[in-house]
């Protein structure tokens, strides 16, 4: 059963927890608004609904930009939410989740959303200690008793380099972000246009400013991540079914697979959190592949399909062993999410979980051969 139940005004197409605390949840909608949950909120701030011998919290959001200027708001879908933050440098090894942080106000951090025709809008995250019960007249985005807001911060419209715009794309689209972990200025965008873009928030513009395919063939590049163990290395998954890696200092792919998908969309890449070498990868069809690059770098190690239904998602926990940061203690865990609903929590298995004191070095080493 579900511990929270969290409702807004319109779809939510994307969502992210934020990077300290477990309490406050971020998403955003079809209709281009964000939206923010504090879950620390008294039930008498929101509506009961009695399901059989159950009654539920249905939590409404604490803060909505559908209540702001529209000129600061989005005006298309959100498809992607995450927040930004150093994550895997040293500075942050401070940031393990604790109980007692929960309660702690005055914590900001930056949250960036982007949406399906290339805007991206960073947003400063504002925990106040002193919630006004009567709500804000200057901010019609907070509800009355509301402790977190949103201000923004920047707006960028991405803008590819001229001689990637292929004739056949009229405009841009685009379908995920990620920033650079160890530098949160530069960030990656999948397209439409056949490439990974790379920006930058200030300071110039990035290089390369685009990561493209061999040849001339233009296809949708719909995922990307970055390896959390080395912010040199970039994956990113097409609709064709193939999987690029990048360094990010070459504009064309060092590696490239796609026999493994049968031409299946790829819908989400993600790097583990425990092991440099392991990434996972699933399909349109319900297939969830794992690849171990220690072991093959030619195919993936494992593929299970679905027999639950249709598979549409997948998230990683941070690992404290191998990267600092998250729970200490905790064993590597992925969670599954199902279109009927359902979601499903593994534990990943020590053989891909265990990181050797060498498989950092020995990850770099291998990737640079390729270059």
């Amino acid at each position: 059963m579900p511990d929270k139940v969290l409702t807004c005004q319109s779809l939510t197409t994307c969502c992210c927890f934020s990077p300290n605390k477990a309490s406050l949840a971020f998403g955003g909608t079809e209709d281009g608004s964000v939206v923010v949950w504090d879950l620390r909120e008294s039930a008498g701030m929101h509506r009961m609904h009695r399901l059989g011998d159950r009654e539920w919290i249905i939590r409404s959001p604490t803060y909505s930009t559908a209540g702001i200027s529209t000129s600061d708001n989005h005006h298309s879908a959100i498809c992607s939410i995450c927040s930004i933050a150093s994550s895997y440098s040293d500075t942050n090894k401070s940031r393990i989740f604790h109980p007692r942080h929960e309660d702690a106000a005055g914590l900001s951090f930056q949250l960036a959303s982007l949406d399906e025709n290339g805007n991206l809008n960073i947003w400063v995250v504002i925990e106040m200690s002193k919630p006004d019960a009567a709500g804000s007249e200057s901010d019609l985005g907070l509800v009355p008793g509301g402790r977190v807001k949103l201000i923004k911060s920047t707006s960028i419209v991405l803008q590819p380099p001229p001689r990637l715009l292929p004739y056949s794309v009229s405009s841009i689209r685009t379908y995920d972000v990620q920033f650079l972990p160890s530098d949160p200025n530069h960030f990656y965008t999948a397209t439409n246009l056949g490439c990974v873009l790379h920006g930058v928030r200030y300071g110039g513009k990035g290089t390369p400013r685009a990561f493209r395919n061999v040849g001339d063939s233009i296809v949708d590049v719909k995922t990307v991540d970055l390896s959390p163990f080395s912010g040199q290395f970039l994956l990113a998954g097409c609709s064709d079914g193939s999987l690029r890696l990048y360094s990010t200092h070459r504009e064309l792919p060092i590696l490239m697979w796609s026999a493994f998908t049968r031409s299946s969309e790829i819908t989400c890449v993600r790097w583990s959190r425990s092991r440099p070498h392991v990434f996972y990868v699933l399909t349109s069809t319900s297939v969830l592949h794992i690849w171990d690059l220690q072991k093959c770098d030619s195919a993936p190690v494992a593929s299970h399909k679905s027999s639950q239904g249709k598979l549409i998602a997948f998230g990683l926990s941070n690992d404290h062993v191998s990267l600092g940061i998250g729970l200490p203690g905790r064993q590597a865990e992925m969670v599954l999410t199902f279109a009927n609903g359902s979601v499903e929590n593994h534990i990943i298995n020590e053989q891909l979980s265990i990181c050797q004191p060498d498989e950092v070095t020995s990850f770099i080493n291998y990737l640079y051969s390729c270059l």
